[in-house]
């Protein structure tokens, strides 16, 4: 035959041929082309046989292509026979070579079967309208009237940046289950959307560089010096906003490797097109299609917690998560029983280290909250805001968080330190930047936390506070809170805290020393938190100290000095040591509680000193000076001056008292030897730099900050 044609299905274009033979031999006719084609695929070799011809004829066709780019061709091709390979968009070299059954039967519809495999070299195809890459693939057929298998064998099929894996799936159309085998080379989803969709590479990293923006102080001068109406310092806030807008939040959600993870199993069941089925069971991962609801489980994440880097980053140890959507824009989550540690504690004082968190997803926001409601959180675009309450914060325990996300917070390991100029110039760029995103209506990248009936916790001591607000912006952390007329301001730049605090009642004090230790006065504190050492200056006004046990056992002290008691005020003691003015200039660190500088001036003793408190055993040293009546240079003569006192500035007789013990048992004794008298001072400056520097550079900060 010379240029015949054939058409094996109305649903198929024509396969055509230069020139056929036909043998009938043994019953059975042999259909032997020399050149066949079809569509765009070359079929040299391929035949086909009759046999059977008088009672059931069957006819089997071999058929056969060598190796070519054919697109879907071979898919459309079994499709006709209602063959449907789940691959679509085949760009890659392929070749089949298959065996294509038909028996027919009288008043019945033929019975079809195909046997064979279609092989594709590398390049790219769609798996279920997946786009994947492959270095191989082969797809074996096994279809007939009583069953339907189709095998699949890959090696490194990769999905943009996020998986590789050598894949075995077998496809049991008849039952309509799935199920998957595959040898790991790389799992990885990122939270930063850019890592898991750039090439693919199997080392670029579990190290997450992060592209965290930051301003260049050093160059920051000139573009100040130009002046905020010109055209390089506005161009520099529209790149700093555009860098700002595309730095990302960079950390795996789950990084496995061949060294990790050797193998990964998938089983998916959609015999039930109401109710269809998938599971990973070595990461105990499950989900669902049931109600037009897509529903994914995590039931253990311990078991993902070996290869999710974000767990290990928030220290996140079990728990499980529930995913819900129907359509993919709309996303409801539960997560339970969530096991981490957080410097957060309920108000009756039990810590948060179990938390369950409800939440949902859509295009303009994400809501997070826990049931109870006393954390909530919003994010709406590049804002984030946190509410809290009746929550207390520890900051002990955030100083001391094993939580790496806490942690490098406080790293060591940071640029080196801005000089006060460069410090000077990023604060008036950063307000002419916030000027601008106001005037042009451009929502700020920031943070916010709003706290109500929170009690701060450090050194154990409670701070409560009936309000307080953080905002989170442009690298810098302002703190605003109160607690009835109370106020406390805080900025931390650089990690570094500047903290000032006043108006606050001696009651307030009693709450925070939770014992009555102090009636009526004011209080103001000023200082900063840099390296976990707080520096800072107490002052405080017209308050009395009581029940506390090294006044009285100084009070008891003077009693003994008989040159003190002709001038003792028999009121001494009656009513508590009572100031008019006093400052303490301090350091703390975890260890230690340094006092540089102790300046009270009371009623009945001004008391001046410095001195160390060590912290955990509550051990003093302490040299102070105090000082009874005053003015007294025009009655010397009738002083029994002994060899402990010494007369002061102003007429003032002061003695030297020395402070050992413990706070709460204190030792004192009366002395004028110097190396007594210098011992506190000496271990202070050992421990300490000179606190009293540090303060004076703190205010200044603090007034430029709150300008």
């Amino acid at each position: 035959m010379i240029k015949p044609s054939v058409v094996f299905n109305d649903g198929l274009s024509p396969i055509k041929m230069d020139k056929t033979e036909l043998i009938f031999k043994n019953k059975q006719l042999l259909i032997q082309p020399q050149k066949i084609t079809y569509e765009t695929m070359e079929l040299t070799g391929s035949y086909a046989t009759f046999s059977n011809l008088l009672e059931a004829p069957k006819l089997e066709i071999f058929l056969k292509t060598t190796p070519n780019y054919y697109g879907d061709s071979i898919k459309d091709l079994l499709s006709a026979y209602k063959v449907v390979l789940p691959l679509d968009k085949i760009s890659t070299p392929s070749s089949a070579d298959l065996k294509l059954t038909l028996q027919f039967l009288k008043n019945t519809a033929p019975l079809f079967s195909v046997q064979g495999n279609v092989n594709l070299q590398e390049g790219t195809f769609s798996l279920y309208n997946i786009p994947l890459y492959t270095q191989s693939a082969q797809i074996n057929l096994d279809i007939a009237q009583e069953y339907q298998y189709i095998y699949i064998e890959t090696t490194h099929t990769r999905y943009e940046n996020m998986l590789d894996l050598d894949a075995k799936i077998a496809l049991d159309l008849n039952k309509k289950i799935l199920s998957l085998d595959s040898l790991v080379h790389k799992i990885r989803f990122n939270t930063n959307n850019n890592i898991n969709m750039r090439s693919y590479s199997l080392n670029n990293a579990q190290d997450n560089p992060q592209t965290k923006f930051s301003l260049d102080l050093k160059s920051l001068h000139s573009i100040i010096q130009a002046g905020e109406d010109s055209e390089v310092f506005r161009r520099k806030i529209i790149d700093t906003i555009k860098a700002q807008s595309e730095d990302k939040f960079t950390k795996d959600v789950f990084y496995a490797t061949e060294d990790t993870l050797k193998n990964l199993s998938l089983n998916f069941d959609f015999s039930n097109p109401d109710h269809m089925q998938w599971s990973v069971p070595q990461l105990l991962l499950e989900g669902e299609l049931k109600d037009s609801a897509y529903v994914f489980r995590i039931k253990d994440l311990k078991k993902i917690k070996p290869y999710s880097p974000i767990m290990e980053y928030f220290a996140l140890e079990d728990g499980s998560l529930e995913v819900s959507t129907s359509d993919f824009i709309n996303i409801d989550f539960f997560a339970k029983d969530l096991k981490i540690t957080l410097p957060i504690y309920h108000s009756n004082g039990k810590q948060f280290n179990s938390l369950s968190l409800f939440g949902s997803i859509n295009k303009d926001e994400i809501s997070v909250y826990t049931p109870s409601k006393s954390i909530s959180i919003k994010v709406r675009g590049d804002q984030k805001d946190i509410t809290l309450n009746n929550i207390d914060l520890s900051i002990d325990d955030f100083l001391d968080s094993k939580m790496p996300a806490i942690a490098e917070l406080f790293s060591k390991e940071r640029k080196e330190k801005p000089s006060s100029k460069e410090v000077q110039d990023e604060d008036i760029f950063i307000s002419a930047k916030q000027r601008y995103e106001k005037a042009h209506k451009i929502i700020p990248i920031s943070t916010r936390i709003h706290a109500k009936d929170v009690v701060l916790i450090y050194k154990k001591m409670p701070f409560p506070l009936e309000n307080l607000d953080i905002v989170a912006q442009d690298d810098r952390v302002k703190i605003d809170g109160n607690y009835k007329n109370a106020m406390i301001m805080a900025d931390l730049v650089h990690g570094a805290l500047y903290l000032k605090a006043h108006n606050f009642s001696g009651d307030y004090i009693n709450t925070i020393l939770q014992k009555d230790f102090v009636e009526g006065g004011l209080f103001t504190l000023i200082g900063a938190l840099e390296d976990q050492v707080f520096n800072g200056e107490l002052k405080f006004q017209n308050t009395s100290l009581k029940n506390f046990a090294l006044m009285q056992n100084m009070i008891n002290l003077i009693n003994t000095i008989p040159s003190l008691i002709v001038f003792r005020n028999p009121h001494l003691g009656a009513n508590g040591y009572q100031i008019k003015k006093g400052s303490v200039v301090f350091g703390i660190t975890k260890e230690y509680l340094g006092l540089e500088k102790i300046d009270l001036i009371g009623k009945t003793l001004d008391i001046a000193g410095n001195g160390i408190i060590e912290l955990d055993k509550n051990k003093l040293d302490l040299n102070l000076e105090v000082s009874t009546i005053k003015a007294l240079s025009n009655v010397l003569n009738k002083i029994p001056i002994v060899g402990y006192l010494v007369l002061g500035k102003g007429g003032k007789i002061t003695t030297n008292v020395n402070v050992k013990g413990t706070l709460d048992k204190p030792k004192t004794q009366v002395t004028l030897a110097s190396d007594i008298i210098q011992a506190p001072f000496k271990i202070l400056r050992r421990i300490f730099t000179p606190i009293d520097i540090i303060v004076d550079e703190v205010k200044k900060n603090i007034d430029s900050k709150r300008k």
